[in-house]
C-alpha cells in the first residue's frame, strides 16, 4: 500500500503562518451533487483494494500549487496527480488530493463483484473545461477491523479540476459515515484528514466539516491536530482557488484601506472605486477565520467573535493588517 508518508507520519511541530498561501480556501454547503453520466471507467469493473489504476492524461494545462501536472491515477486510497516525467514509485513530483483519508476499498470487495466504480469525465469547452473524477459507493477498508460490518459504510465524492482558473474542488455526495466510525478510525488508525499533499507541503482543511479552518504547512510547522471532526455532509464543496486567480470578477486597479483600525466589533474595507470580489480574513496562524464578498466601496466585516490580536485581510492579492481589540 503506497502512501505519501512524509506528512501522514509527520512528527508534530510548532504552527506558524506561511508568508503567503498558495490557495484561497472556501467551503459551500447545500450544493447539488450530481453523479456523472457518460463517464470513462477507471477500474473497468474490477474489484479493488490495494490497486493502482492509471495513468490517465489530463486533457488541458493544469497546475497544483503552481507546479504543472499532466497525468492522474488512482493509488490504493486516493487520487495521485503527477508532474511531467514523474515516477509514481518515487515521491518527487507527486500530489495526492484526499477528500478523505479513510482507507478505501470496493464496498463489495469480498464478493468478487465490484459495486464501487471509479471514473472520470471532461465536461465543457476550452478554455473552460472541467475534469471530473468520481468515486461512487466506495467502502471503508478497515471497517471490520474496528468493530463494524465489512460493507457497512459507503461514500460518494468527486474531484473537479477547473481549466480556466486552476481551482480544485472536492465535492461530497451521499454517505453513511458515522461519528462512531470516525472515532474508532482516529483512535486506532490515524487522523481524519481532508488535504492536498505534496512531498514537502500539506494543504489542510480541518475542524468543523461545515466551516473548516484552512492552513498550509511544511514539516517544520505542521499543526498538532489536523483532523476534520466529522465527515462532510451531502452537498458540501471544498474549493481551493489559486491565490490571485480565483473565479471572482477581475478587479480594476484599486487600492483598499481599513477602518476603524484597531477594531472592536466591525472593521470596514474601503475601496477607491466600486468593486466586487472575494476577501478572506487570516489569523496569525495562517487560518481563514472569515470570508465573504465585497459589496461596493465600503464592506463591513463582523469581528465581534474574533479573539483579540492581529489579523490580515487578503483582497485582490493585497494584504491589509488590522488589530482586533
Amino acid at each position: 500500500m503506497k502512501k505519501i508518508t512524509l506528512f501522514l507520519a509527520m512528527a508534530l511541530g510548532s504552527l506558524s503562518m506561511n508568508a503567503q498561501n498558495d490557495y484561497i480556501f472556501s467551503a459551500l454547503n447545500g450544493q447539488t451533487y450530481t453523479e456523472l453520466t457518460g463517464d470513462t471507467s477507471i477500474n473497468n469493473g474490477q474489484t479493488w483494494d490495494w490497486d493502482y489504476f492509471g495513468e490517465f492524461t489530463i486533457p488541458f494545462t493544469f497546475t497544483i500549487a503552481g507546479q504543472p501536472v499532466d497525468r492522474f491515477a488512482f493509488d490504493d486510497d486516493y487520487f495521485l496527480f503527477l508532474e511531467p516525467g514523474a515516477d509514481p514509485d518515487i515521491d518527487e513530483g507527486l500530489f495526492a488530493i484526499i477528500p478523505t483519508n479513510i482507507y478505501l476499498q470496493d464496498r463489495t470487495y469480498n464478493t468478487g463483484t465490484s459495486s464501487s466504480p471509479l471514473s472520470y469525465k471532461v465536461e465543457g469547452e476550452a478554455p473552460n473545461r472541467i475534469l471530473k473524477i468520481q468515486a461512487k459507493n466506495v467502502g471503508a477498508e478497515n471497517a471490520a477491523d474496528i468493530g463494524f460490518t465489512a460493507d457497512q459504510f459507503y461514500m460518494n465524492f468527486q474531484i473537479w479540476l477547473h481549466e480556466s482558473d486552476k481551482a480544485i474542488e472536492m465535492r461530497y455526495g451521499a454517505n453513511n459515515i458515522t461519528n462512531e466510525f470516525l472515532e474508532a478510525f482516529t483512535n486506532e488508525i490515524d487522523d481524519n484528514l481532508v488535504a492536498i499533499f505534496s512531498l514537502n507541503k500539506a494543504y489542510l482543511a480541518y475542524g468543523s466539516p461545515a466551516n473548516p479552518t484552512y492552513g498550509e504547512y511544511t514539516e517544520e510547522n505542521m499543526i498538532g491536530d489536523p483532523s476534520m471532526y466529522g465527515y462532510p455532509a451531502n452537498g458540501t464543496v471544498y474549493r481551493f482557488a489559486p491565490a490571485g486567480t480565483t473565479n471572482a470578477p477581475v478587479f480594476a486597479k484599486n487600492t483598499f484601506s481599513l477602518y476603524p483600525n484597531p477594531a472592536s466589533t466591525v472593521v470596514n474595507i474601503r475601496a477607491n472605486d466600486v468593486t466586487e470580489g472575494p476577501y478572506a480574513v487570516y489569523n496569525m496562524l495562517g487560518a481563514v477565520v472569515a470570508q465573504g464578498s465585497l459589496t461596493g466601496m465600503d464592506t463591513a466585516i463582523n469581528t465581534a467573535n474574533l479573539q483579540e490580536g492581529v489579523y490580515v485581510i487578503k483582497v485582490d492579492n493585497q494584504n491589509l493588517k488590522f488589530i482586533k481589540k
